[in-house]
């Protein structure tokens, strides 16, 4: 009777043993000045980021997929930015040159 939880406990700890198995990896890239923690080597992907003024900057995602689960870091290069919303200001005020600006006002009631 002694021996059933002795031999459950074996069980346990033998299947449970890849489970702590997994390597995680501190992944650092030098490029992009970040680390993270992986379980594996990632996958790099080159996209392009929206800003929330709409203009477009170079981005890049490290990913990880290990099983069901998906693990991801999204580094985005900021450096153009000041340029491209100097570009973005400048546009915009070539189109109002020239135009009128129109003023509403209301009256009481």
């Amino acid at each position: 009777m002694r021996l059933i939880p002795l031999v459950a406990a074996a069980i346990t700890l033998l299947t449970s043993g890849p489970c702590f198995a997994q390597d995680w990896i501190e992944y650092a890239n030098r490029a992009d000045f970040f680390s993270v923690n992986f379980p594996g080597e990632p996958k790099v992907r080159d996209i392009t980021y929206r800003t929330e003024y709409s203009l477009t900057l170079p981005a890049r995602v490290y990913s990880v997929e290990n099983g069901p689960a998906r693990y991801s870091v999204t580094v985005v290069d900021y450096a153009s930015l000041e340029s491209l919303e100097a570009e973005r200001v400048e546009f915009h005020a070539k189109r109002r040159q020239g135009h009128a600006l129109l003023v509403l006002q209301r009256g009481p009631g």
